[in-house]
Formats: structure tokens, C-alpha cells, sequence
């Protein structure tokens, strides 16, 4: 079982969990008055739809940083034995998915020492830095160990529409042959290059792999952001209109509340003069 050293101290922890800093969200337990009335067929398909979320969760969290399972394991230990620092950490955890998060003054969190967030996660080995990832992609295309580079990544079109595309970097495809449009007849210009061709391609194939894995990684990221804040664009006009919605529904019960107030006390005035 892996160990792990709390980066925030107790201040910090208690600053950024507080209800003024951080918004909690409770979940419906199977005793509730809100889940008892649903009906059976309703009660199973959220069942499923809760399971499918937490490991759909569990499967992110694992993508983002694959430190993050072991450090909810040792935050779920170190409660156990009533740790308070690892209490207030593991509400953070929960509230950010995850050990390295940015917050919304985009200060970024570490909640572990010793474990952070790389430029180009999910796209490039964390162990390995850009350069000696496309060295050895290199290495292996020359000893002839891989035939082609892929990458499979989310291209971003505009703000309401991204796809999923293979995009094949080496070999480079749709570059044709020169000598396939030139024929026999015609004499082909001496070209010298200084310096060598060789020596050009050496400099320039590292540099195209660099460009091209830096654009797929920004072509993902934007197409996350786009998706997210989509996502929440709706939310907050689904809730605004729920909003709406609710006050014209109490402005009318209290209207007629009031105006059913109005016409007993008129009725029993009138009564009484009567």
C-alpha cells in the first residue's frame, strides 16, 4: 500500500473547505421521501445510472493522474484512524476529482507532495519528457520496430461540434512522390542542399512530431473546455428557467392565499353586520 505526505496544512484544508468556499452538494440516501416515491422501474434505472457514474469517475480519475485511486485509498485509511487533515483533504479531493486541480482564482492545488501536474498529460508518458518521447518514436520507426505514428485525439471544429479523429503523423501521408509527376523526357534541374538532405529531415521530423502532438494535445483541451462550458451554459439556463418557473408558481399560492385571507375576513364581517 502506497503512502503519500498531505501537501495543505490544517488552515488551508479548513479555509477551502469551508461552506463559504466551497459549495456541498448532498445526495439523495435510499430513505428519502424524494427516492421513496419514485416508482420501482425508476428507483432501478437510477441504481444503474449511479453505478455507471462512479465508474465512469473512477475510470477519469485514473486517466487525469494515476496517482489518484491510491490516494483516495490512503485518505479512506487515514480517516479510519481519525486523521482530521486527511478528513478535510479528502473533501477536497472529492469536490476536484482528483490530487492536482486549479481553483477559481486559478491558483493551482497539490494535495500531495512530491506528485504534480506535467504540461501534456494523457498525451505523453509521465515519466518522459516531450523531447525523449519523440526521440524514441524516432529510434523505433529507424530500427524499423513501429511502421507508422497515430494519435487519436478530439479535433475541435467550433464550440458546439468536435469529433474524434485518427490522425496518422509518420509516415506523412498525401505528399506525392515528385518523380511520379515528372517524366523521362523532361531533364530535372540539379538541386544541392547545404547541408544534406539527411541532415535537413534529422532536424525537421523531431521538430514536425513536436508541433503536431502539441496542436492534438490543444485541439483536446479546447474541445474538453468547450464541452464543459456547454455543459454549463445549459445548466444555468435550465436553472434559471426552473427559477422563473417557481416564483410565478409562489407568487400565484401566496396571491392566493392572501386574496382567500381577504374574502373570509370580508364574509365574516359581513356576517356579523348582517
Amino acid at each position: 500500500m502506497e503512502t503519500f505526505e498531505l501537501n495543505l496544512s490544517m488552515k488551508e484544508l479548513e479555509k477551502r473547505t469551508h461552506k463559504d468556499y466551497l459549495i456541498t452538494k448532498k445526495f439523495l440516501k435510499s430513505d428519502a421521501p424524494e427516492y421513496i416515491a419514485l416508482k420501482e422501474a425508476d428507483k432501478d434505472a437510477l441504481k444503474h445510472l449511479v453505478k455507471a457514474a462512479y465508474i465512469l469517475e473512477k475510470i477519469n480519475m485514473q486517466i487525469d493522474c494515476h496517482h489518484n485511486l491510491e490516494f483516495k485509498d490512503f485518505l479512506e485509511r487515514e480517516i479510519a484512524k481519525g486523521n482530521k487533515q486527511a478528513e478535510l483533504t479528502k473533501i477536497l479531493f472529492d469536490a476536484q476529482k482528483g490530487i492536482n486541480a486549479i481553483d477559481t482564482m486559478s491558483t493551482k492545488i497539490n494535495l500531495a507532495k512530491g506528485i504534480k501536474e506535467f504540461p501534456g498529460k494523457g498525451v505523453y508518458p509521465e515519466d518522459l519528457s516531450k523531447e525523449e518521447f519523440h526521440n524514441v518514436l524516432i529510434r523505433m520507426i529507424k530500427e524499423g520496430k513501429i511502421d507508422k505514428v497515430e494519435i487519436v485525439t478530439t479535433r475541435f471544429k467550433n464550440m458546439m461540434s468536435y469529433f474524434v479523429e485518427d490522425w496518422q503523423v509518420l509516415p506523412v501521408v498525401g505528399v506525392v512522390d515528385i518523380h511520379d509527376r515528372i517524366s523521362d523526357d523532361v531533364l530535372e534541374p540539379l538541386m544541392e542542399f547545404t547541408p544534406d538532405k539527411h541532415h535537413i529531415l534529422q532536424k525537421i521530423v523531431p521538430m514536425y512530431m513536436t508541433n503536431i502532438f502539441y496542436q492534438a494535445l490543444l485541439e483536446a483541451q479546447a474541445s474538453e473546455l468547450a464541452s464543459r462550458m456547454t455543459a454549463m451554459s445549459a445548466a444555468t439556463t435550465n436553472a434559471e428557467k426552473m427559477i422563473h418557473d417557481l416564483s410565478i408558481e409562489y407568487n400565484k399560492t401566496r396571491q392566493t392565499a392572501i386574496t382567500q385571507e381577504i374574502i373570509e375576513v370580508v364574509s365574516g364581517a359581513n356576517s356579523q353586520l348582517g
